[in-house]
Formats: structure tokens, C-alpha cells, sequence
């Protein structure tokens, strides 16, 4: 196994001094993709929303639990001033049930369209609170939150788009800065425009220095044919994307916007300089923090749901979450 593992090693070893070689030479070749970002005093207030969601491994039916937290920073000249929590610092989360005979693509469905709807209802609360708004997480459902034909979680995913539909429209007509920041990106619109076949975030992560962003692209090429954005016309050519490098030490992030991007990367990158190593927006950290669910929390309904049914077949767990001899 040892001589197993340093082949491993050494393999990716050799494809990273490839990849910063390539890289290296990419940078010198397209320069003019490449914009430098100061970051900016923070003023004002800014918001973040993150949510979290644990499931209880029942067999025969999907009980789960889901919680969103916005949460608001105000700034006075550079200075964290105060903070807020919407709807409070530490909310119950919500017990959420589904009773039909759910396919695994439909669970994971079920589970990711609950979530982002939870998001969604907190970020428009924040609305009135707050003049930049950040979404942990891509502006619109990815490819694999839209069920397929005939689905029985269709119905939540159209809910889904009607309220994300409404959150654009009432940013916009307040006139908040909706982003949406994606901490692991696997995306690669931008090196294949450059001709590669890598993802975005690992080669920007050799190509882009700390401060330093890509240009902005359109989420998609082709909007109109996109599997998702489709289902957003008003707003599917509206949708811009960079990567900026915000820390040394990590990863660049990915960063979706609405219509203007005038500011956007200076507000990011000052809320995203406190960690080397991590870069990634503070109020939505912190946001993170509040909205996941532990272990205990489920422990807890778990225990009181098997003390109050006993034995029915109905409420078995899954086989991988138990083991045969106790």
C-alpha cells in the first residue's frame, strides 16, 4: 500500500507543476483577461443567506430537516458597527415531510429545491435591511435541481422558479445587489474559451493572483437553450459571472450577478480578506455557521419519533445508517 500511495503522490505532483506551467504560460498569453481588484471601505450594510438541511434516513419515507439564516453586517467606514439575524440568530429548524414513493433522483431533489426555497423566503426578508445581498450558493438551481419529465417534485422545483423570479424582481425594483457566491466551483466556462479541458478553479488558482479576477461571461453561451435558465427568460441574458482570487491559500470563488457588475468585486474581496487560507465572504461564513444542522439536532427528533411509533416497518432506517450487531 505505502509504494501504492507514493505513485499516487507523485502523480499528483506531476500534475500540478504541469498545471502552474500551463498556467504560466496561459497568463502571459491572455493578460488582458485578467483585472486587478482593490478592495473597497465597506459602508452600509450587507447581507448574507445560507441554509442548512440534515435528513433522517428513513427507508419508506423523506422527513428531513431545514434551516436558513440571513444574516446583516453594518459598516461605517470600514468598521463592523453591528450585526443582525433574520429570522433570529439560531431558529428552530423546520421538520419537512414527503410522503410519495420518491425515486434517489427525486429525493435528492426534493431535499436541494427545499433547501433553496427556505433561502429564498429569509433573502427576501433581508431585502428591506440591507444594500448588497449575498446567496451562498449559484443565483439559479443547478442542472441536477431541475427533476425530469413527469417527476413528483416537478411542482416544487416550478415553486422554486416563481419565488427566485421574485427575489430578482424585488432586488432589482429596491435597488439591492444580489450575488451569488460559490465557494467550490466545478465549472469550466472560462478555460474552455481559452481552449482547455480543466476545471475553472484549479487552473485560476495558478493563473489569477491574490486580488486579481477574471473578466466577466455570461452564465451561459446560450441562455435560451440552457436546461435551466431557460425557465428564467427575463433574466437568462442577465446573468454574469467572474472568478476572482481572493485568498493566497485558497481557491478562487466563483461570483454570479445581476445586470451591473459596477462594485461587485471590491465589496466581495474586502469581506473575503480575513483568511489566507479560506476567502470567502465573512457574512457569509457566518451565515454558514448559524444555518447548519448538527447531529444532535437530529439525534434529538429521531429519538423522540422512534420513542413515540415503536416498530412500524414505515419508520425503519436505512441499512447504512444502522449495523447488524448493535
Amino acid at each position: 500500500m505505502l509504494q501504492e500511495l507514493l505513485r499516487i503522490s507523485e502523480r499528483i505532483r506531476e500534475g500540478e507543476r504541469r498545471l502552474t506551467e500551463l498556467a504560466k504560460s496561459k497568463r502571459e498569453e491572455y493578460r488582458d483577461k485578467i483585472i486587478r481588484v482593490d478592495p473597497v471601505e465597506l459602508e452600509g450594510r450587507v447581507g448574507g443567506v445560507d441554509g442548512g438541511l440534515g435528513e433522517l434516513g428513513y427507508h419508506s419515507l423523506e422527513i428531513i430537516l431545514v434551516r436558513a439564516v440571513g444574516v446583516v453586517f453594518s459598516y461605517n467606514s470600514g468598521r463592523l458597527t453591528g450585526v443582525n439575524y433574520y429570522p433570529s440568530a439560531r431558529p428552530m429548524p423546520e421538520i419537512v415531510e414527503n410522503y410519495d414513493p420518491l425515486e434517489n433522483d427525486e429525493i435528492r431533489c426534493f431535499r436541494s429545491l427545499t433547501r433553496i426555497k427556505r433561502e429564498i423566503a429569509v433573502a427576501r426578508q433581508l431585502l428591506d435591511h440591507v444594500d448588497f445581498l449575498l446567496l451562498d450558493g449559484s443565483l439559479v438551481p443547478q442542472h441536477e435541481d431541475r427533476p425530469r419529465r413527469g417527476s413528483r417534485v416537478n411542482s416544487l422545483y416550478r415553486e422554486v422558479v416563481e419565488d427566485l423570479t421574485r427575489l430578482y424582481r424585488e432586488a432589482e425594483k429596491r435597488g439591492v445587489v444580489l450575488v451569488g457566491v460559490i465557494k467550490d466551483s466545478r465549472g469550466n466556462r472560462f478555460t474552455s474559451s481559452l481552449g482547455l479541458d480543466i476545471p475553472d478553479t484549479l487552473f485560476l488558482y495558478h493563473f489569477l493572483r491574490p486580488g486579481e479576477r477574471t473578466q466577466s461571461f455570461r452564465y451561459s453561451e446560450y441562455p435560451r437553450d440552457h436546461p435551466v435558465l431557460m425557465d428564467f427568460p427575463e433574466w437568462a441574458d442577465r446573468i454574469g459571472v467572474f472568478y476572482m482570487k481572493t485568498a493566497e491559500y485558497a481557491r478562487p470563488i466563483r461570483v454570479e450577478f445581476l445586470g451591473d457588475e459596477d462594485s461587485i468585486d471590491s465589496v466581495i474581496l474586502a469581506l473575503s480578506m480575513d483568511n489566507r487560507a479560506f476567502g470567502f465572504p465573512t457574512v457569509l461564513v457566518e451565515a454558514d455557521l448559524r444555518a447548519k444542522i448538527d447531529h444532535h439536532e437530529l439525534h434529538l427528533v429521531r429519538s423522540r419519533l422512534d420513542a413515540s411509533l415503536g416498530n412500524l416497518s414505515l419508520v425503519y432506517s436505512m441499512r447504512r445508517l444502522r449495523k447488524p450487531f448493535g
